[in-house]
């Protein structure tokens, strides 16, 4: 591959390769490296996945997979590059799915595993001197609990009529912005009433002020959520003014 030095200056769609965004790469590249060394193992990086779920096939593309056919380690690496929202690696659901679909295609070409690990690359991210490289080991029996929920979960959603339950989950779906379900959540999720958060009506959000010490800390950890619901609402508010349709009170002017 290139070091990420050669790229500074590069584009990639919108973005342009500077210095914070090379060292940050690589960062995640050198732990990748050390991990090849002491496992003896090799990685592949965009790896398309596909896990079986019951009746439906669960498909994504993990940012590095590692094996090692001599010690048998299995690695799952995802690497966020955004500052907003700690995630943390232990039981995270997204690495276990990667790493639950990587054992579907070693077990599929007859291939056996042993020690698993997940990791959450963080590298601009520094709260209180946390790690930003972030690892889990989960067990067998983790990863098959993790897959029982999944099927449920893939079962129940593929109901016709099946209910939203809106959360924090609802980041990046692509329906967020028409989401009655979701606009309530959000709108819920920025009111005064902590303790009763499921059951407040849709009214405006309240004087930050008022909040106590619980309620600020709920809205937020789903500012990143709300915020991208906004932008969401007002991305397809934009689409339908192009169309020339109708978002009373609003409309499109130059400048």
């Amino acid at each position: 591959g290139v070091p990420p030095q050669d790229l500074l200056g590069s584009k990639f769609g919108r973005f342009t390769v500077d210095d914070e965004m090379a060292s940050s790469v690589q960062a995640a590249l050198l732990w990748v490296r050390d991990w090849e060394v002491k496992r003896a193992g090799s990685v592949q990086h965009e790896v398309p996945l596909e896990l079986p779920l019951g009746d439906y096939v669960l498909t994504g593309t993990s940012d590095v997979i590692g094996y090692s056919h001599k010690t048998l380690a299995l690695l799952a690496f995802d690497y966020k590059h955004g500052q907003g929202v700690w995630v943390d690696a232990e039981n995270n659901s997204q690495v276990g799915l990667y790493i639950l679909a990587a054992i579907h295609y070693l077990e599929k070409a007859g291939l056996k595993y042993g020690e698993v690990l997940g990791v959450i690359a963080q590298p601009r991210i520094d709260w209180s001197g946390r790690p930003v490289i972030r690892e889990w080991m989960p067990t067998r029996q983790t990863l098959e609990a993790l897959k029982a929920r999944a099927v449920e979960a893939t079962y129940e959603a593929l109901i016709p009529g099946a209910p939203r339950r809106a959360g924090s989950h609802c980041k990046w779906c692509p329906a967020a912005a028409t989401c009655a379900e979701l606009a309530q959540y959000s709108l819920r999720t920025a009111m005064v009433e902590f303790e009763d958060i499921a059951s407040r009506p849709v009214l405006s959000p309240s004087d930050p002020s008022e909040l106590n010490a619980d309620g600020l800390a709920y809205v937020m950890s789903h500012a990143p959520m709300i915020e991208a619901w906004l932008l969401s609402v007002r991305a397809e508010s934009e689409r339908r003014l192009l169309r020339h349709e109708s978002v009373p009170g609003f409309k499109l002017v130059t400048g």
